[in-house]
């Protein structure tokens, strides 16, 4: 098939999760064409893989210090432009549109009467999983940035519903080092965050920042941006700390790494995820960057590895059947192989 692939960029997540669904999307035969939304060019990495992509500004949250700020997401949409965008791109023969909460292809499939198929975390939100009390605004926002035909919702555990595990690199842990862990806060201002980390003198952190050579500060190293460089000091390290994106969440769950996550503040999306991670009891969610918040989660004894599947390649495969009527089927055939005990949130 001819296949228009949609990845919303604004959360190196996604981009991970694609990375992902791209080799396996290949391997079945596919001709892919990736459409990027939310970041600028300048600003991807490790793309190789994705060929001759596509980059539109699409659909975006204005964050700063870890809090959406409405007026200026609001300032920052450019809807003409998006729509421009939109009626821009002509069809030359897909058979069929996939996005990852991505806002503009999710809307040509329907300007050409295509069939769009979701696959991605935020579609897991339309069944019955852990959420926090919502406003209707924020639910409508949640069902209009980017709907589809068919959601696939990724998520660490059924919670008894028909969606599917997380979509996880080939990844597996190194030697740990017990008192280094993987710090990524990509809404904050590590200047801010610095002299915060720098309080444990007995732990090691390595944070991932927008510098553009490595910095040591004391018992804090800043890294740039790299994909290999994360990985590896992702698979040796205790634990992590980071907001509550999915992904990275995801990626050390599989690996057996503490999680402890701070929801940005107002982000429907990551406040669940911080609700699931305490209910499951698979990490800890906090409210606000306190001393005995982490020093709690420092001191805490290490996690188990709960191992994920090879979910892109089995989706991948159910993508090539072309028949998408069988969502309850599937979900239990995946889960029925893993080792996650069985649990149906209150």
């Amino acid at each position: 098939m001819n296949i228009l692939f949609g990845v919303q960029a604004t959360g190196n997540g996604h981009i991970s999760r694609a990375r992902k669904m791209m080799k396996e999307l290949l391997d079945e035969g596919h001709e892919i064409q990736v459409l990027f939304s939310g970041r600028d060019p300048s600003e991807l990495w490790d793309m190789e893989i994705f060929g001759d992509f596509w980059v539109y500004k699409g659909l975006t949250f204005v964050v700063e210090n870890g809090r959406i700020n409405t007026l200026k997401t609001a300032l920052n949409l450019e809807l003409r432009k998006f729509y421009r965008d939109i009626r821009s791109i002509k069809n030359t023969g897909y058979d069929l549109v996939i996005s990852d909460y991505e806002p503009i292809t999710s809307r040509l499939a329907k300007r050409w009467g295509l069939q769009c198929i979701g696959i991605g975390h935020q579609y897991a939100f339309e069944f019955d999983i852990p959420k926090v009390k919502f406003s209707p605004h924020q639910r409508l926002i949640m069902d209009m940035f980017a709907p589809v035909d068919v959601p696939i919702g990724l998520h660490w555990h059924h919670f008894g519903q028909p969606i599917f595990p997380p979509i996880i690199p080939e990844l597996e842990p190194t030697d740990q080092n017990e008192n280094a862990y993987l710090v990524y806060l990509p809404f904050d201002r590590w200047q801010n965050m610095l002299p915060f980390f720098q309080s444990f003198p007995d732990f090691k952190f390595n944070y991932f920042s927008p510098v553009e050579n490595q910095i040591v500060r004391k018992n804090v190293t800043l890294h740039p941006f790299s994909r290999d460089g994360f990985l590896e000091k992702l698979k040796s390290c205790q634990g992590v700390i980071t907001s509550a994106g999915f992904e990275l969440a995801s990626e050390s769950i599989h690996l057996g790494k503490k999680v402890l996550v701070r929801p940005i503040s107002g982000q429907y999306e990551q406040l669940c995820n911080g609700l699931a991670l305490n209910q499951l009891g698979w990490g800890r969610s906090i409210k606000d960057w306190s001393h005995e918040h982490v020093e709690s989660f420092l001191n805490q004894a290490a996690e188990p590895r709960r191992c994920y599947p090879n979910v892109a390649k089995f989706l991948a495969h159910w993508v090539s059947e072309g028949t998408f009527d069988q969502m309850d089927t599937k979900s239990q055939e995946i889960w029925s192989g893993i080792g996650v005990e069985s649990l149906v949130h209150s």
